[in-house]
């Protein structure tokens, strides 16, 4: 696995294919940049060997610049590790990792690897989708890969309809289900901090809620109007956002909103089980949001949760055919919708919580044949098989 990722304990997605593989009886290493831009050998998930690494450039240029040395540097810098453990397969995580293709294409071709896998956990930015270029490009990278991965149905129709099926291998989906060590964790308390700022009152829960374009704003707002909820957001957010709200909306969302910063995936559990309902908003300003599909909806669904969800089509066709939330009007960005949505909550939440009994088919390890196909494990296993005991060893 080769990645660049806010850090390996949040990365939930990557846990999960990695612990898939596992089951499959295939070793797994990672190689990887994180946020922290830190060098460290580590020891991931289940007994995973990660080697994160420092990137000199971070320290030349100040953020957003000089982007163009610092990827150079992340791309030699993974293809050295790649080159020197000579893995049966490389599994490439994210846009940013599009320039490694052609080099893994020729690692191939010479017999030095043996597969390329391009999983996309989001989507090209419009900009991209629109330019013919951009677009050509796309699909020369995409044919050179052995298996294309994308987050769901709407996203992998959207990338057929706009480079064709000929020149793409095999597109997969991986819906970012919730696997079974995050849904049937244990049944745990708050931590004492966030049970004192409570109180006692009931709340919603925002995961990542303070992300620029999770409507954090229009959120806050409509929970300032509904006294009957706090609103506790978890994820990372930046140093500006807690006095900007305060400026915006008053003292009062100090007393009503709580900004828990960044929490492991597996930490969630708790936030989520008290929470009475979680509020999942996405703009829709984009194709890779419009057509988001974040786990932090399958994640309160499965355990048990209802969900209040903009109007983005993955979102509200589930959220509406299950009848296990509430689907707002627009995808966030009126407050009085939102206001309008949490009352519809209130009146149903009894009925919209049993039906979320119906959303533990959504599971990661449902899709354990298709992490199968993606790594041709059927030849891996059997080829395995063949060896001597001595070759084994």
């Amino acid at each position: 696995m080769v990645i660049n990722t806010t850090g390996l304990a949040y990365d939930d997605r990557l846990r999960k294919e990695v612990g898939s593989l596992q089951a499959l009886g295939i070793d797994v290493a990672i190689v990887g940049v994180e946020y922290a831009n830190r060098s460290a050998r580590v020891s991931v998930y289940k007994d995973v060997p990660a080697r994160t690494l420092r990137l000199r450039s971070r320290g030349w240029f100040p953020q957003g610049r000089g982007l163009a040395v610092k990827t150079a540097e992340m791309y030699l810098r993974i293809l050295a590790h790649i080159i020197r453990s000579r893995p049966d397969t490389v599994w490439c995580h994210e846009l940013c990792m599009s320039g490694l293709i052609p080099v893994l294409s020729a690692l191939r071709a010479c017999g030095w690897i043996r597969r390329v896998i391009w999983d996309h956990h989001e989507l090209p930015s419009d900009s991209s989708l629109g330019s013919p270029l951009y677009r050509r490009l796309f699909a020369a990278l995409v044919g050179q890969c052995d298996a294309l991965i994308m987050a769901n149905h709407e996203r992998r129709q959207l990338v057929l309809d706009w480079i064709g099926e000929r020149a793409c291998p095999p597109i997969e989906v991986l819906e970012n289900y919730p696997d079974a060590t995050f849904g049937d964790c244990a049944a745990e308390p708050l931590p004492d901090s966030v049970m004192d700022w409570l109180d006692g009152s009931p709340y919603l829960l925002a995961q990542g809620g303070a992300n620029p374009d999770r409507y954090l704003d229009r959120l806050v707002a409509a929970v300032l109007r509904e006294p009957a909820f706090k609103l506790v957001v978890v994820g990372p957010y930046l140093p500006e956002v807690p006095a900007d709200l305060e400026r915006k909306h008053g003292p009062s969302v100090r007393q009503r909103v709580l900004l828990t910063g960044a929490v492991p995936q597996l930490a969630l559990a708790p936030f989520i089980d008290h929470a009475h309902a979680s509020v999942v908003l996405y703009r829709s300003d984009s194709a890779n949001t419009k057509l988001c599909a974040p786990n932090r909806l399958y994640q309160a669904l499965v355990r048990g949760v209802p969900a209040v969800v903009g109007a983005n089509p993955p979102m509200a066709d589930l959220v509406r055919r299950l009848e296990c939330g509430v689907v707002l009007k627009t995808d966030g960005e009126d407050a009085n919708d939102i206001r309008d949505g949490l009352r519809r909550l209130v009146a149903a939440h009894h009925t919209l919580k049993a039906n979320c009994r119906h959303s533990r088919r959504f599971m990661w390890e449902s899709q354990d044949a298709v992490v199968a196909r993606v790594a041709d494990a059927t030849r891996l296993i059997s080829h395995e098989n063949t060896l001597s005991p001595a070759r084994c060893d």
